[in-house]
């Protein structure tokens, strides 16, 4: 619970500063973090989804870039490669997982 809220309160912080100069999502290869993610999270790495949408803060955070360089241009999507895991990504891909799809 400790660690959730502390997640949450990264969250709330990371959109504070970020949402009012960029909003969107951007899509974030999660490749080169996939294993780091499985094993914070707890579940098999080829339960870690290949991307994700995340929110222009967060994946600034992950891809090591500045959230200006994130912000959509026009109606695409920006996109980057994540270089490394945070709580607040680790949150939004544990969620993902346990909602997506048993196959």
């Amino acid at each position: 619970m400790k660690r959730s809220h502390a997640s949450l309160l990264l969250l709330a912080g990371v959109f504070a500063t970020s949402a009012f100069a960029q909003q969107g999502m951007v899509k974030v290869d999660l490749g080169t973090v996939a294993d780091a993610l499985a094993k914070n999270i707890n579940v098999e790495v080829d339960k870690i989804p290949t991307s994700v949408q995340l929110p222009v803060g967060v994946a600034a955070g992950a891809c090591g870039v500045p959230a200006a360089k994130l912000a959509p241009a026009g109606s695409d999507m920006a996109a980057c490669q994540a270089t490394s895991t945070s709580s607040a990504l680790e949150e939004l891909v544990a969620k993902q997982v346990k909602t997506a799809p048993k196959q």
